[in-house]
């Protein structure tokens, strides 16, 4: 005889297939400014939600925000109902975890830009060290004892080991027919650390121009309990 399906079985089967594309597209991110920490700006994450403000700043990750469908957001600085979005932030399709960076754009267009980096544990595990170039040049790396050339626009990880305590960190940038280096600093490393460094254009600070600006981000990727 052939197994029959209870009806409470078969009512939670059509539940899962219903529900597992909208959880399938449900979007966990992280905010950070491009420069320093705006105020007065909101964000709505999904078709009916309440825009709340925003908090983000250029050098702390922002309270994790949950998209409930993946939807694009919204961008605004006003609460009134007629509020026509800033800008407009669609991430790319299958993300589960982000860090948004969010910039004004200088362009013409929405008022600001969004860049969505995968926050995953897949794409950032435990144990390394995450180099994403947002920068308008190309950037030659030392990391450790492994070398790179990031065009703007790629990343890379680099992995540690749980007893290293430090990497040292060179860059360099194009100048002339060559390269020269800006950077040459150890970074502190932890096992179970997730380090994230943003390459980003060089910045005035104490009346001199840097040739490159790096942010070093950390959080810690905290095993999941079984029961």
């Amino acid at each position: 005889m052939k197994p029959r399906l209870t009806l409470p079985f078969a009512l939670w089967l059509l539940l899962a297939a219903c529900l597992w594309p909208l959880s399938a597209r449900a979007l966990d991110f992280r905010v950070l400014s491009w420069s320093g920490s705006p105020s007065g700006l909101y964000l709505s994450v999904g078709p009916g939600s309440p825009p709340v403000p925003l908090r983000a700043a250029e050098d702390v990750l922002s309270p994790v925000c949950h998209a409930p469908d993946g939807s694009p957001l919204r961008l605004l600085d006003s609460l009134a109902a007629e509020a026509e979005p800033l800008a407009t932030l669609s991430p790319p399709p299958g993300l589960k975890r982000a860090i948004l960076v969010l910039a004004p754009n200088p362009a013409a267009g929405d008022a600001y830009v969004g860049v969505w980096l995968d926050d995953s544990p897949e794409a950032r595990p435990g144990n390394s060290i995450t180099l994403h170039n947002l920068a308008s040049m190309p950037v030659a790396l030392g990391v450790g004892s492994e070398q790179a050339i990031l065009r703007p626009g790629d990343h890379q990880v680099w992995r540690f080991s749980a007893t290293e305590r430090a990497l040292m960190i060179q860059a360099a940038i194009p100048r002339g027919d060559g390269w020269e280096r800006v950077v040459s600093t150890p970074q502190p490393v932890k096992d179970g650390f997730r380090i994230l460094i943003i390459l980003r254009d060089g910045r005035r600070a104490d009346g001199r121009m840097d040739a490159l600006d790096l942010v070093t981000l950390y959080d810690y990727e905290r095993p999941v309990k079984t029961p």
